[in-house]
């Protein structure tokens, strides 16, 4: 067993009991877990970058790397993250001002079973590894649909702990 899978194990405990990872478990998760899985968020980065996108909504953002990356690119209109996490939101909104893009992008602490957004509004919803935090899968796609415009796209990256590789696809288009 990998540290990753040991690490993704104790985090969606501690998630699914606290319903957010708390603070001292969110500074471990930021400073560990991030340095394995950043390089997977240049591919994608670039498959969103293949398609035509001005508002995305990362779900389940924890310490927002992938947010940072986006927003460094300079190319979206609105880039916006949640997080059902009170101390991932803050250690975000940190890490967004040490890259100095922290006028480019938002953080909110919001449950994806009930997302505070008008509905048809996002071109994309992207997610990385959040799927076994779901505690209603069927709420929440209900909610992805919502917020999502009509003929907009679903990213999901998932870790393959078997196979100790990345998988970014596209879950659904609306």
């Amino acid at each position: 067993m990998n540290v990753l899978n040991i690490l993704n194990n104790l985090f969606v405990r501690l998630q699914r009991w606290k319903q957010g990872i708390p603070a001292g478990s969110a500074h471990l998760y930021n400073w560990l877990a991030t340095r394995l899985l950043e390089e997977s968020y240049s591919y994608v980065v670039k498959d969103i970058d293949k398609e035509k996108i001005d508002k995305i909504l990362e779900i389940d953002h924890g310490p927002g790397r992938l947010l940072i990356e986006l927003a460094m690119k300079n190319t979206y209109d609105l880039l916006i993250g949640i997080d059902i996490s009170k101390a991932m939101a803050y250690i975000a909104r940190r890490n967004f001002i040490c890259k100095k893009v922290y006028g480019s992008l938002n953080s909110v602490v919001a449950d994806a079973h009930m997302m505070p957004f008008r509905n048809k509004f996002f071109d994309l919803i992207v997610s990385t590894g959040t799927l076994y935090h779901i505690r209603n899968p069927a709420v929440f796609f209900r909610e992805c649909i919502r917020v999502v415009k009509d003929g907009a796209l679903l990213g999901y990256m998932s870790y393959h702990m078997m196979f100790q590789m990345m998988n970014y696809h596209y879950l659904l288009k609306t």
